[in-house]
């Protein structure tokens, strides 16, 4: 879904890693998609997951999922696949930085300045 904060998170590690990647998108409503979706992997869902679905009687699909075909593993959760992606591609240090460490002091009134 490319909407979801969470496939966000995973897209946003890719591209930092600089990896090549295959993006597909699964909308909500997408039932065709979905059933593929889980044809192929419902084994990675949780058995809560599935329980849910069948006594809903719907195609719950877990979002983001990755399959990483140079180690052969298949990982859903947002943090779980970022960890993977930089414990696996990353070389040297990775800068780590927020929006608390930024600070406006010294701009000007006319800057956007945090008061």
């Amino acid at each position: 879904m490319e909407s979801s904060p969470f496939c966000r998170l995973v897209r946003e590690a890719l591209t930092t890693l600089e990896l090549p990647y295959i993006l597909k998108n699964c909308a909500h409503g997408t039932l065709r998609n979905r059933l593929e979706f889980r044809e192929k992997y419902l084994s990675h869902l949780s058995s809560s997951r599935q329980i849910i679905g069948t006594l809903l009687n719907k195609e719950i699909v877990k979002l983001p999922f990755l399959i990483d075909e140079n180690t052969g593993i298949e990982i859903s959760e947002s943090a779980d696949i970022v960890k993977y992606l930089f414990d696996t591609y990353k070389i040297g240090d990775t800068v780590t930085e927020s929006l608390a460490d930024y600070s406006t002091d010294g701009a000007t009134d006319g800057h956007m300045k945090i008061m």
